[in-house]
């Protein structure tokens, strides 16, 4: 691949990152109205992660795709 191709990947993550916790933090205040912030301190703490963590891991994987298919044209 293409030095631009490995750049474009590197400089997706932050994007990704920042979409994939944003999800997570909209999935904890939702929680947090329907089921109160005492469930946040406990063992369901990390349950909006087992969400956004898989969405990140999507997004940059579809980012890859393309990015891929664009390598391809070339």
């Amino acid at each position: 691949r293409p030095a631009w191709y490995r750049v474009a990947l590197v400089a997706a993550a932050v994007p990704v990152a920042v979409v994939a916790n944003t999800l997570r933090v909209v999935l904890m205040n939702l929680g947090a109205v329907a089921f109160g912030t005492k469930w946040m301190g406990g063992a369901l703490h990390d349950a909006p992660a087992l969400f956004s963590i898989p969405v990140g891991v999507a997004l940059f994987l579809l980012f890859d795709r393309a990015a891929g298919r664009l390598c391809a044209r070339e």
